[in-house]
């Protein structure tokens, strides 16, 4: 990043894919700094897209340590500039109470497209008050993705959404809804995918809350006991 001509252009740049590899020695420290440097000297950066990977290139998809990435936003995320960014993609697992909500600040004002996946909110975090501070955070987000949200250990739901996907007064607009199974050594999980694209998305962040449930472990361990007896 010395080089005039480098960062020249990097300030050009408007799209920006950074995947942090768990597997590779790091110091998280330098790795922090670097980043924060890339993403904030990119000051023309519309598209960012956050993500651990395994040597191997896979997204991770199991849930047994603090991510990179997770470290990173909560640690850096008042350092951040983002005051462009209109399209934010994620894909880590962890995230703290309040963290999303202070990164979507940054980009009050730009932001029109969230994709969220594999993301499990801690510390009391709920997705009910992340899809209500989307509501008040963001007012021209246009398009939303979530695939695959955890709380608790457990994977989110939306039965309420399976009785009507229909967005009231959009004449006919609806919330994309696909769930697809997951077996793991105690239960059957449904991994549940949503998305909307329109202009009513308050409308839409609204229903998402009032719909999203989760159960906890010795629920989904029970609803599995009692379908073996079955």
């Amino acid at each position: 990043m010395q080089s005039e001509g480098f960062s020249s252009s990097w300030e050009t740049l408007d799209s920006l894919t950074i995947g942090y590899d768990i597997d590779c020695p790091h110091n998280s420290s330098q790795l922090s700094d670097f980043t924060i440097s890339l993403i904030n000297q990119a000051k023309n950066l519309r598209k960012l897209h956050l993500k651990d990977v395994r040597q191997s290139g896979d997204t991770l998809s199991s849930f047994n340590q603090v991510t990179l990435v997770s470290m990173f936003i909560a640690d850096h995320v008042e350092k951040l500039k983002l005051h462009r960014l209109e399209h934010l993609i994620l894909e880590c697992q962890f995230l703290d109470t309040n963290v999303l909500p202070k990164l979507l600040s940054h980009s009050r004002d730009t932001l029109r497209h969230i994709s969220l996946s594999s993301i499990m909110l801690v510390n009391g975090y709920t997705w009910k008050a992340l899809f209500q501070s989307m509501q008040t955070l963001l007012p021209n987000l246009s398009s939303i993705h979530i695939h695959g949200g955890y709380q608790d250990e457990s994977p989110i739901s939306y039965p309420g959404l399976q009785l009507d996907l229909t967005i009231p007064g959009t004449g006919g607009a609806n919330i994309n809804v696909q769930k697809a199974s997951l077996e793991d050594t105690y239960v059957l999980d449904d991994i549940w995918t949503v998305s909307y694209e329109g202009p009513e998305m308050h409308t839409a962040l609204g229903m998402l809350a009032d719909s999203a449930q989760f159960l906890s472990l010795p629920e989904r361990t029970g609803i599995w006991m009692k379908g073996m007896m079955d």
